[in-house]
């Protein structure tokens, strides 16, 4: 495909399944910047109980953007849902350092836990005090590497999101174990080998990659950003390498994914270039904006 084509983001249905803590939360407000409601679905359980209520076939089958929406966003779904749309599809997810991804969901629960700052995390009050429940024992929440041994769907959460979707009460359900093993990998790999994209988070290329395709024009700056209370150390490393093995299998293959179709598209870096340019100019200019309504309003 070459790059004019590249560009064309109305021939597309973009699903972009997002992954906790891989800077999702920022694509998403760009998403919504960017695009008329009528054109975005969002599958967050957490925000909109419905879908649990009705199902997600019902949900997306009766949506009242059904036949408008240029793309789907959400923790909440796997890979198939592009059955729903009479539309060319294209999905697309952010993947990170694999022992990252939970110390980072730690920190993002107790920020808003701490904090009580539902608007910030977007998370409704009745999820966030079951959450609390199980993770805050006399007033004091619990540390990292307690959760980490109660509570195993807090390991192979980005495996376990391609699988099933992600669900951060369950992720806090030490009842309801989601078990994985070497087959559910595969099939992991075979999911991701049918996306479009994989981005990796730490590459500031891949969003603005991602930015381009969409036609994004309004930027803003990076979203969703928690309070650090997890330190790192040697034993702390090898045991969330041991809890997360799985994680780091798909994690080292997604590498190869994004790799390949970096190789396969030669002006990709050009546009990197071109969108880190735009996205400075709208950032001057809203700062201007910005002072001169200070000053005169």
């Amino acid at each position: 495909m070459d790059k004019k084509n590249e560009n064309k983001k109305d021939d597309y249905l973009y699903i972009i399944l997002h992954i906790p803590k891989t800077g999702g939360m920022t694509l998403r407000k760009h998403i919504e910047e960017n695009f008329k409601k009528n054109e975005i679905i969002k599958i967050y359980c957490e925000e909109d109980p419905k879908i649990m209520k009705i199902g997600l076939d019902n949900y997306l089958l009766n949506h009242p953007n059904k036949k408008s929406v240029k793309i789907i966003i959400g923790h909440n779904f796997s890979y198939g849902i592009h059955k729903y749309f009479q539309k060319k599809v294209r999905y697309i997810t952010f993947i990170r350092e694999p022992i990252e991804i939970p110390i980072s969901v730690y920190n993002f629960i107790r920020t808003n836990i701490n904090e009580d700052v539902r608007d910030f995390s977007k998370l409704s009050h009745k999820i966030l005090q079951n959450i609390k429940k199980k993770i805050v024992k006399k007033g004091e929440i619990k540390s990292f590497g307690e959760i980490i041994e109660k509570f195993q769907n807090m390991s192979n959460i980005m495996t376990k999101t391609i699988l099933y979707g992600f669900f951060f009460e369950k992720a806090f359900d030490e009842k309801k174990e989601l078990k994985i093993n070497e087959k559910n990998l595969t099939k992991a790999k075979e999911i991701i080998s049918n996306f479009y994209f994989i981005g990796l988070n730490h590459k500031k290329e891949d969003l603005f990659f991602v930015y381009h395709i969409l036609n994004i024009k309004k930027f803003f700056p990076n979203q969703n950003i928690s309070k650090k209370y997890v330190k790192k150390n040697k034993e702390l490393i090898i045991k969330l390498f041991k809890k997360n093995k799985y994680d780091i299998k798909l994690y080292e293959y997604a590498l190869k994914l994004n790799k390949n179709f970096k190789e396969e598209k030669p002006f990709f870096n050009q546009l990197y270039k071109k969108i880190f340019v735009k996205t400075k100019i709208y950032q001057f200019k809203k700062s201007l904006i910005d002072i001169f309504h200070s000053l005169f309003y």
